[in-house]
């Protein structure tokens, strides 16, 4: 992702907002794409300081119906 955006910025296109499922960064890995983009959001499914996605309602959902029996 880091290396895509900086490809993007060097094409003269704006920063990227990067967008994460599942984000195992560590801070160094954090650091570097919040320094090539314009934003950095990531889901709650791993706690980051950058989870913007809420996904307690679909897994709970998800929960719900595969234990409806």
């Amino acid at each position: 992702m880091i290396e895509t955006a900086r490809q993007l910025k060097g094409q003269g296109l704006t920063a990227p907002v990067c967008i994460a499922v599942h984000a195992l960064f560590s801070q160094e890995t954090e650091k570097a794409l919040r320094e090539v983009s314009r934003q950095v959001v990531t889901t709650t499914t791993v706690p980051q300081s950058i989870n913007r996605i809420d996904m307690s309602a679909a897994i709970a959902k998800a929960y719900l119906t595969l234990n409806a029996d």
